[in-house]
């Protein structure tokens, strides 16, 4: 079983570095004003260099407060808009955090995409990392809106950064993996769409990458794992399955599949209790059955991240090279 240090150490996974209730302060400084000892270490620290972060933009006022986002772009301007792809940094839909602040001489054996996304913007695309509310702030389907809202503005504001508002992806890993598969797989008869926030522009992305998502709530109140995401996942939604059972359905990107849906790229720790890895099998039949194109990699010897003492098979190089090649396909 995971041990909390191993679990608040996944959480760069989401965001970089939650805590459950609040977002936690932020103890290392950003990626580029590191000096690490280590040689993965060093070298993101070097992609960090190459590339211009415009941090704290707001994006969106709410009566909680302002979401802001960071945008990270090639430190030399492009000469043509960039396939641009965005992150939200959730943990447990309770904390966030859209910083990269981590000890980069202490990084997990995980995807590292999926620790830093920025080290994408070498591979040429743009990347936007993005908050949202969390359940103490808003249920859902508050959260969703954000998102959606999210992708609205990277392309009313596509021509300031040099995106092409025609290729954008999502990605995220467990709950902010359940909210990308959400954004990807809902459009506007869906009603998940906040029409306030930058109307005329499209919440629609071309392709998704979701790590350990859960996307079916109700196969998860049969199929719990360890049970310890049940309490989050009843605050979330605002109670049991058994009281309010059409809004497990409505916040399940299952139920929402349809053939014209984008691209995916799942994984998913064979090990994992905590999302139950049943999850991404079924997803991947519901949408293989809707005729969405759909790849999915299963990880040995992983668990809710990486099981301790154990080499995930894939390696975390060869996941890199996996994430890299799905969005170099649908979005370049």
């Amino acid at each position: 079983m995971i041990s909390r240090r191993h679990f608040l150490a996944l959480s760069a996974l989401v965001s970089s570095s939650a805590m459950s209730g609040s977002v936690q302060k932020e103890q290392w400084p950003e990626p580029e004003l590191q000096q690490p000892g280590s040689a993965r270490g060093r070298r993101l620290a070097e992609i960090a260099r190459t590339v211009r972060a415009t941090r704290n933009v707001s994006f969106l006022r709410r009566p909680q407060r302002t979401l802001r986002l960071d945008v990270y772009v090639p430190a030399e301007k492009p000469r043509r808009p960039l396939p641009a792809i965005l992150r939200f940094g959730v943990a447990a839909w309770q904390s966030q955090s859209k910083n990269f602040r981590m000890n980069l001489d202490q990084l997990l054996p995980a995807p590292t995409p999926n620790l830093f996304p920025p080290a994408l913007v070498p591979e040429g695309f743009i990347v936007v990392s993005a908050e949202c509310r969390v359940a103490s702030e808003a249920r859902f389907p508050a959260q969703i809106h954000d998102c959606k809202c999210a992708v609205r503005w990277m392309r009313a504001h596509a021509k300031e950064f040099r995106i092409d508002p025609d290729r954008i992806g999502v990605m995220g890993a467990s709950s902010s993996g359940h909210l990308a598969a959400l954004v990807a797989v809902t459009d506007q008869g869906d009603k998940l769409e906040d029409d306030s926030c930058y109307p005329g522009h499209s919440s629609r992305v071309q392709a998704a990458y979701c790590f350990a998502g859960l996307y079916d709530f109700e196969l998860y109140e049969s199929h719990l794992g360890d049970g310890t995401l049940q309490p989050q996942v009843r605050n979330f939604l605002g109670g049991t399955f058994e009281e309010i059972p059409e809004v497990y359905r409505h916040a399940s990107p299952r139920t929402y599949v349809t053939s014209d849906d984008p691209p995916f790229l799942l994984m998913h720790g064979m090990q994992d209790r905590r999302v139950p890895y049943d999850q991404s099998p079924h997803f991947v039949e519901v949408l293989s059955k809707a005729g969405v194109a759909v790849e999915f990699i299963s990880i040995n010897n992983y668990e809710h991240g990486p099981a301790p003492g154990k080499q995930s098979s894939p390696s975390y190089e060869a996941l890199d090279e996996k994430i890299f090649r799905f969005f170099h396909k649908f979005l370049s």
